[in-house]
């Protein structure tokens, strides 16, 4: 009876999840309920906590995986209080607090309820399948013209720059580098008609994303693909690349927004002039910040009291989420925020350090961080985490890899010669002289990143004993 109970309330969370999923997907960001704007993500969160509400408490607070937030997550909220506390601020500040809050305990709760092997199968493809409708509407954008391209540095053939369900080129972009690289991971763990039907939401996604035209995106994913895809497997950097490659000069616009990367002027230039704002802002108030989610009156008090950083514009955002969150809670808030989202997502690089880790768990989880990754860099020069409606699919794809990274999260780390080779081993083209090259180098660069502190706090463990991540073992797993 307890078991039956014990699965039926599992079922009610993935639900909740599920639900979350497909409503934050294609729900438009805010409709109007009478007079009211509700928002998909703050109902559905909410909802789908309590849909899990039974399922956690059956199985005990205590097997939350608290670590995965820890010390970042507290830091980052109680400076977000005392900003609240210290400044003059609203009730929207409030549920600004609330919502970051509310994404950890989803990103716990969904590591939980996805530690089951079918639950987590079945989050997986209802992200995807979500993904797949989002590009359904990209492709109605595309064959209508409905969406304009929305800004100007795009080719004259360009004539759509599709923004899916979220209404945003940018934002779009943002959700899907994340349902990317759950699409990946599908085709690369699962067999038969499985495989088949991820491997042609891949290529929808795919297309959908080179059609938003937005590069921050695009380098971000190629990044994380890159210093992820060598721990999985050594056939898939050739095809990613020559895919890439065709698109680039296949689809119009795309080279001439590839090469505009390299320029310091246009769009580039016009960033480091938001960075200069919020640097002085955060100069001014480097404690206590001013205000969670007051951004904007920031922005605009920093540019009526310096002449010189005025744009013409008395509001506008950073074009980066973590400076957003230093200018809005001062520099040690905003600090550890970024030691959170990155901590998060090298969680799959962490499970590819450890020892005895099967190849499916490992693909798996490598995989999936490279979603976690590429929104996490691409948050670099993007508000990607102050759109709730692309960065609530980070918080839930974090759950996802907390939950297929479970069992090896406690696991001692490999030595650093077996790390080395599993590498080596696993290079594209290990013949070709580059490769040849590569591998002559790679034991002298595994030493330099054996010993930097990113590898120390982020991946490390210690050898020879349970630990989640170098120097911060303690707090992770504070019972041992």
């Amino acid at each position: 009876m307890d078991a039956r109970g014990s699965e039926r309330s599992l079922s009610i969370a993935v639900l909740g999840i599920a639900a979350l999923i497909v409503a934050s997907a294609l729900v438009p960001s805010a409709v109007l309920v009478g007079s009211v704007r509700v928002d998909a993500v703050v109902l559905g969160v909410p909802f789908a906590l309590a849909m899990a509400l039974p399922y956690v408490l059956r199985r005990g607070l205590g097997e939350l995986r608290w670590g995965v937030i820890g010390w970042f997550g507290a830091v980052f909220a109680l400076f977000a209080a005392l900003s609240i506390v210290f400044n003059p601020s609203s009730m929207g500040a409030i549920a600004t607090l609330v919502r970051y809050l509310s994404y950890f305990v989803l990103t716990l709760v969904v590591g939980l309820v996805s530690s089951s092997l079918p639950a987590r199968r079945l989050l997986m493809w209802t992200t995807v399948t979500s993904g797949a409708g989002t590009v359904a509407v990209s492709v109605y954008q595309v064959a209508t013209g409905k969406a304009a391209a929305g800004m100007a540095g795009l080719a004259s053939d360009v004539g759509t720059r599709v923004t899916g369900t979220l209404g945003n080129a940018n934002f779009y972009g943002e959700f899907l580098v994340l349902v990317f690289a759950v699409a990946l991971a599908l085709v690369m763990i699962q067999h038969g008609r499985g495989r088949v039907y991820a491997g042609a939401a891949l290529l929808a996604v795919t297309g959908a994303l080179f059609l938003t035209y937005t590069r921050g995106s695009w380098l971000a994913l190629a990044f994380a693909l890159a210093v992820s895809i060598p721990f999985v497997n050594k056939r898939l950097l050739l095809p990613l690349a020559a895919g890439a490659a065709v698109a680039i000069f296949a689809i119009p616009g795309i080279l001439q927004r590839v090469l505009s990367i390299f320029s310091s002027q246009g769009t580039a230039s016009f960033r480091f002039q938001l960075w200069r704002v919020a640097g002085a802002a955060i100069e001014a108030k480097p404690v206590i910040g001013w205000g969670l989610g007051e951004f904007l009156s920031a922005y605009r008090a920093t540019v009526l009291a310096r002449a010189d950083l005025f744009m013409g514009y008395l509001g506008y955002g950073a074009h980066n989420a973590y400076f957003t969150l230093m200018v809005e809670t001062g520099v040690l808030g905003g600090i550890a925020f970024l030691m959170l989202v990155f901590y998060l997502a090298s969680r799959g690089l962490f499970v590819a350090y450890r020892q005895g880790v099967p190849d499916e768990a490992r693909i798996e989880s490598v995989v999936l961080g490279v979603g976690l990754l590429a929104f996490a860099v691409n948050a670099l020069t993007s508000n990607s985490f102050q759109h709730p409606q692309a960065a609530v699919f980070f918080w839930i794809l974090a759950g996802l890899l907390v939950g297929a990274s479970n069992g090896w999260l406690s696991a001692p780390s490999a030595p650093m010669r077996t790390a080395v080779e599993r590498v080596s081993s696993n290079a594209l083209l290990a013949d070709s002289f580059v490769i040849r090259g590569w591998n002559r180098a790679l034991p002298a660069v595994a030493r330099v990143w054996y010993s930097s502190l990113a590898f120390r706090l982020f991946v490390a463990g210690h050898p020879g004993r349970a630990s989640e991540g170098g120097i911060f073992a303690r707090f992770v797993h504070p019972h041992s």
